[in-house]
């Protein structure tokens, strides 16, 4: 499971603190076992085969079932015991509106036998994590979500369009600053909003996609890129002088923050999150 999670016998070393010949001795006496090829890996990188797919797939269905047991088992203790798998959007953690730490906070609290993991991620993979059951729920955008996905409004982030200190637009006075020179400039992408456009985005000049926030403002701390942040992570390097707002009239948007989990996982514990979530929004 950790192999496909981290898409090779490397990148999982550190989940399973084993290192790489060891996880390939135990892959291959598992192929050996089941005897089936159940990955390619080599120069031209870690791929499941067909017979792959289909024994991680069944492994998935086995290990929710044995989670489900221990949390059926103990509901009739009236105890919630097990895992709570939470997905996030990256920097979040500086918005003065995310109270998922005092949420978890409460949690603790209530259900101290369950162990929650955190997984940060973006909303085109955090939904697909949900629809695979590999976490109960996430905090993120949701721009478009199946019937199987029950979602609710928390908060809205503020979106601010920024540019470097070395970026040609930086020095500009505001009034010299408009939307015909900011279109000719090189614009940072999130590559999961390609099916979205804030404004005026379907104006600007894609040069580079990214799905994580922190590559967005290492490329406008460059020099090189614009591009939208979060208005409360990107405040430090507003106030030390290294990013600027551009027409924040023009091309600032909110970004609204919901918490969506599957519509009928009957987990106990993803009832008590999603209760503890609405009544610290109010919802």
């Amino acid at each position: 499971m950790a192999v496909v999670r981290n898409r090779g016998f490397s990148a999982a070393s550190d989940e399973l603190n084993l290192n790489q010949p060891a996880i390939s001795s135990y892959m291959s006496q598992l192929e050996s076992r089941l005897k089936l090829t159940l990955c390619q890996r080599g120069r031209g990188g870690f791929q499941l085969t067909d017979h792959g797919e289909l024994v991680y797939a069944s492994a998935r269905k086995l290990f929710s079932a044995v989670e489900t047991f221990r949390a059926d088992v103990a509901e009739c203790r009236g105890q919630l015991v097990g895992e709570l798998h939470i997905g996030m959007v990256d920097v979040l953690a500086t918005c003065q509106h995310f109270k998922l730490p005092e949420v978890i906070g409460e949690f603790g609290l209530q259900a101290p036998e369950v162990n929650i993991q955190l997984h940060k991620s973006n909303p085109k993979k955090l939904l697909k994590m949900l629809q695979e059951e590999q976490i109960h729920a996430a905090v993120m955008p949701v721009y478009k979500a199946p019937d199987s996905i029950s979602h609710f409004s928390i908060f809205d982030e503020f979106q601010v369009m920024y540019c470097g200190k070395n970026h040609p637009l930086f020095s500009l006075r505001d009034d010299e600053l408009t939307l015909d020179r900011l279109q000719e400039t090189n614009y940072a992408a999130r590559d999961y909003t390609q099916d979205w456009t804030p404004p005026p985005s379907p104006y600007l000049k894609t040069a580079s996609l990214t799905g994580d926030i922190e590559c967005i403002a290492t490329l406008i701390l460059s020099g090189n890129y614009v591009g939208y942040l979060p208005e409360h992570y990107a405040e430090y390097w507003v106030k030390a002088g290294l990013m600027k707002p551009l027409l924040i009239d023009e091309t600032a948007y909110y970004c609204n923050l919901q918490l969506a989990y599957r519509r009928n996982d009957k987990n106990l514990a993803v009832e008590l999150l999603v209760d503890l979530m609405k009544k610290a929004y109010g919802v």
